[in-house]
């Protein structure tokens, strides 16, 4: 119905360009005789801005029959066809030019609202690209890390362990070693606090423990209490005592949990002679063998797996985890 109504609007005002020309022609020849047909501009440039290029063809086809009979009613020495021919032609072009930019213009329009659609597609196609990749990054981190401390979880120590246990095979240079620890009384403190508490911490223990080592190296929970340590760059135990030495110092610090003040270390077995070794599964088992005997000596302690010893126990100050309440 739009389309309609605006044809309709377009036809009145093309016919009243034509009117608005014919009067003026009638008015003005009688002094200005052809320079009259000058008032052409009005339809020929109102075709054009009401239909762009077609419009200019249209009023070629009204204007030359128009203006012939015009000029047969009018008393002048130019009504030849020819004179016609070429005045319709010149005030055609003009018709042309003029729906020409309108349509230029128009195109123009449809470009730069194209180009904002397209460009808004963009941001929108983006937006979901980079949605996407956040959710594949978070399912991703979440299947490599364990949710309670967000450290890396066995199926990523493994993967890295993997990764340093081929690099040490290429490059017997590059060794590294294998920590494997637990909380001592961890169960207890569990059991009469509760496992909010013993959450609480969990969480303590592992921000400790990735305070404690360095950069390269990777701290991972393997799960309940247990945790693991992968050293890269080490070769020997002098390198690996300082690091020790600080796991100890950090982990003996008090945690304080709902209003308690709880004291407990940690047992920590060691991995060093990695070339040894065929299977990871195997570094792991061993390391755990070591932190168990380290239990069974007095807890607090570091011990070295050795399968051919039962092995040695290094310690500072053996002590009992107590929990203390804490002053108000």
């Amino acid at each position: 119905m739009k389309i309609i109504r605006r044809a309709g609007g377009r036809f009145l005002i093309a016919a009243g360009s034509i009117l608005i020309y014919v009067l003026l022609f009638l008015l003005f020849q009688p002094a200005w005789d052809l320079y009259a047909a000058f008032f052409n501009v009005i339809p020929a440039a109102t075709f054009g801005w009401l239909m762009g290029v077609p419009g200019g063809f249209f009023y070629l086809l009204i204007g030359l029959p128009l203006n012939i009979v015009l000029f047969n009613s009018v008393d002048t020495a130019y009504n030849q066809v020819l004179t016609h021919i070429l005045g319709i032609s010149a005030w055609t072009l003009i018709s042309i030019g003029l729906g020409w930019m309108k349509d230029l213009r128009v195109l123009n329009k449809r470009i730069r609202k194209q180009a904002l659609d397209l460009e808004a597609e963009r941001k929108l196609l983006q937006e979901e690209i980079v949605r996407r990749r956040q959710a594949e990054d978070k399912l991703e981190h979440e299947a490599l890390h364990d949710p309670l401390t967000d450290l890396p979880n066995r199926r990523l120590f493994f993967n890295r362990l993997a990764q340093a246990h081929t690099k040490s095979k290429q490059n017997p240079q590059a060794r590294y070693a294998v920590l494997y620890l637990d909380v001592d009384k961890f169960k207890s403190i569990n059991d009469s606090m509760g496992h909010e508490a013993g959450d609480l911490i969990l969480k303590q223990v592992a921000g400790r423990l990735k305070a404690s080592v360095r950069e390269i190296d990777t701290v991972a929970r393997m799960g309940g209490d247990e945790f693991a340590i992968l050293l890269e760059d080490v070769s020997s135990l002098e390198e690996i005592e300082p690091i020790i030495k600080q796991l100890q110092k950090n982990l003996a610090l008090p945690y304080e949990v709902q209003q308690n003040t709880i004291f407990s270390k940690v047992s920590i077995g060691i991995v060093m002679n990695i070339m040894t070794y065929e299977r990871l599964d195997d570094i792991l088992r061993d390391a755990d063998t070591a932190m168990y005997q380290c239990k069974s000596n007095g807890k607090n302690q570091y011990q070295v797996f050795d399968n051919k010893l039962p092995g040695q126990s290094f310690s500072d100050q053996p002590a009992t985890p107590t929990v203390r309440k804490k002053r108000l």
